[in-house]
C-alpha cells in the first residue's frame, strides 16, 4: 500500500514529527511505501480571492501548493485538496476578545463557503480553529457532521461541550511527556 504522510509541523524534532516518523518506521516494517511531505516547511501562501484560477484551476501564486497537489495526485489523492491558510499579520487585524485561532477558523471558512467549495471534511491545525470552523457552519446553516464534518487536534475541553461536540485528535501530551521525561532519565543514569 502506499501511504502519505503530510507534516505540518515546523518544529522538525517536535512531538508531531515524532508521532508521525513512528508512524512511518511502522508503516515500513510492514511493508507499505510511504511519502512525506513535509508542509509546514514549504513555500505556501495564504488565498488572495482574486478569482484567476476559478476555484478549481491553476493558482497564480507561485508557491509550493501545486507540487504538493501533484506528489498527493501522484498517489492517487486527486483534486478536492484544497489548503487556505492566514496570514500572520491578520493576528494583529483580530478586534474581537475570541482567541486568533477561533477567528481564523471563521474567517477561512467564511472564504470557502464564499467560493462554493464542495469540501465534505475541514480539518482545522487545531481545535480552538476547529471551534471557529465550526461556529462559521453553525452560523450559515451548514449542519456539522451532515454535511460537513470537522476535527482539530488537542482534545481541549471546549471541545467537548460544542454542540455538536468537535471530533478531534488528542496528543495524550501527559503521556509522551512522561515518556520524554523517562527516557531522558534513563540515559543520564549512571
Amino acid at each position: 500500500m502506499k501511504i502519505v504522510v503530510l507534516e505540518g509541523s515546523p518544529n522538525k524534532h517536535g512531538s508531531s514529527n515524532m508521532l508521525a516518523n513512528e508512524f512511518i518506521c511502522g508503516a515500513q516494517e510492514a511493508g507499505h511505501t510511504v511519502q512525506v511531505i513535509d508542509a509546514a516547511h514549504s513555500d505556501i501562501h495564504p488565498c488572495t480571492g482574486c478569482i484567476h484560477c476559478g476555484y478549481e484551476g491553476p493558482c497564480v501564486q507561485k508557491d509550493d501548493v501545486e507540487g504538493i497537489r501533484r506528489q498527493l495526485e501522484s498517489h492517487g489523492i486527486r483534486d478536492g485538496l484544497e489548503v487556505l491558510s492566514a496570514e500572520r499579520s491578520a493576528e494583529a487585524d483580530a478586534l474581537t476578545n475570541m482567541p486568533y485561532e477561533y477567528n481564523v477558523g471563521r474567517a477561512l471558512t467564511a472564504e470557502l463557503v464564499r467560493r462554493r467549495s464542495n469540501a465534505t471534511a475541514l480539518i482545522g491545525v487545531n481545535d480552538m480553529t476547529a471551534l471557529g470552523i465550526l461556529a462559521e457552519l453553525t452560523a450559515r446553516g451548514i449542519r456539522v457532521p451532515s454535511d460537513v464534518s470537522v476535527c482539530g487536534f488537542d482534545n481541549i475541553f471546549s471541545s467537548a461541550i460544542t454542540t455538536p461536540s468537535l471530533t478531534t485528535i488528542d496528543h495524550h501530551l501527559r503521556t509522551r511527556c512522561q515518556a520524554a521525561v523517562d527516557m531522558i532519565l534513563s540515559r543520564t543514569a549512571p
